[in-house]
């Protein structure tokens, strides 16, 4: 969250806004160093202080069941938080909020001081849904919806603003960016606005010299939402290679008559992952492509499949098992049982990711009952925090 808000005040810095973070956690604003602002202490939820093992009793069958845990069911808990942003947008006085996982901020804001919204798909449910679905099938919701709406709305006359119809109102507002990708967004189905992608203030990676092809996916109708979209492809078109059964016919011809390499079908992601992986320096021995084409079915299947399927891979000699090259496809209860069973290394997308970003955030890379890669043997430098 914080270096999205990195993002947010260098541009509004630039423009010549006053800026000023509060934050949960202010320890994280070594994040916003280098930046021209004011740093405060957000009001804290009652569950920051819950046990390690309270936490892990919480309910996370719906986003409400995850905001009644963190305190939005405790009736006087919530008309102090409210209290708290109350005094400090006071204090502030601020002409905007712009709010990250800040529900309480956003509720004591409505109304009364324009505000913008920005949040991941989980952390920013669609505010126009008549309640909150069921997120997995794992457990049944624990808080009824009504019972959270009613605390919500007393606390909500008590600093004088309107009541909520309905809890997922509590998520509206003048603005919202729904920060990711639709393929990771657990409310795709019930969204209607467009999400708009993560925030980068920077290429992620610089573009190789030698690079000749532009790989690009689009799976929704963002031809018609960011028609721009549509110029900034054609302007490439020469390099680009393209599936975008979410475009319609015409802005398909388009980016072909402008000489773009149109796919019929999916690409044979398979291949290019493994040419990936090899422009790297790797060797890949074997691999086994499970060509599911539907995301949602890929994001569903059960990880400890991969017991089964792993042995029809040649892994005679190699130096690390590959489990999951998907980051989508659910792999992490397997790694250990499977690595155990091979007595080599075993990782997956998802375990590299992880182990990569606490390296940069400058964390020990450990996690419990994730392979080798985060068992704690790896990595060059001594970290100075550790993540929990």
């Amino acid at each position: 969250m914080v270096t999205s808000c990195a993002c947010v005040a260098s541009r509004l810095l630039r423009r010549n806004v006053e800026v000023v973070a509060v934050l949960q956690d202010v320890s994280s604003a070594r994040w916003l160093d280098g930046l021209d602002l004011k740093v405060m202490q957000a009001p804290v939820w009652p569950a920051t202080f819950k046990r390690d093992a309270e936490r892990e009793r919480l309910s996370s069958a719906t986003f409400a069941d995850t905001l009644a845990d963190f305190g939005l069911a405790n009736a006087e808990a919530l008309r102090l938080l409210m209290a708290a942003w109350d005094q400090l947008f006071n204090l502030i006085k601020p002409d905007l909020v712009i709010a990250e996982g800040a529900p309480i901020a956003s509720l004591t804001a409505r109304g009364r001081i324009p505000l913008a919204l920005v949040g991941t798909g989980f952390a920013l449910p669609p505010a126009e849904m008549e309640r909150f679905p069921l997120l997995h099938q794992a457990s049944a919701p624990v808080w009824r919806e009504e019972d959270l709406l009613d605390i919500v709305n007393r606390a909500l006359r008590q600093i004088g603003s309107l009541p909520l119809d309905r809890l997922p109102q509590m998520f509206a507002a003048d603005v919202r960016m729904v920060a990711t990708f639709p393929l990771l967004d657990p409310y795709c189905a019930q969204r209607t606005e467009p999400a708009e992608g993560p925030f980068f203030d920077r290429a992620p990676l610089a573009r190789r010299e030698e690079a000749e092809t532009v790989l690009a996916y689009f799976s929704t109708r963002l031809d018609t939402t960011r028609p721009e979209l549509i110029d900034a492809l054609r302007s490439i078109a020469s390099q680009l290679r393209i599936f975008a059964p979410g475009f319609s016919a015409g802005s398909r011809g388009i980016l072909a008559r402008a000489g773009a390499r149109v796919e019929a079908g999916p690409m044979p992601l398979t291949q290019l992952v493994c040419d990936y992986i090899e422009a790297e320096g790797f060797t890949v021995h074997d691999r086994l492509a499970l060509e599911i084409e539907d995301n949602c079915e890929v994001g569903a299947r059960d990880p400890l499949a991969l017991v089964d399927i792993f042995p029809r891979v040649d892994i005679h000699g190699v130096d690390a098992l590959v489990l999951s090259a998907c980051v989508q496809m659910p792999s992490l209860e397997a790694i250990p049982i499977v690595e155990k069973k091979v007595g080599i290394p075993v990782i997956s997308a998802a375990v590299c990711t992880t182990f990569r970003m606490l390296q940069q955030m400058d964390l020990k890379p450990v996690a419990p009952n994730a392979g080798a890669l985060l068992s704690g043997r790896f990595g060059q430098s001594e970290p100075t925090r550790t993540a929990a």
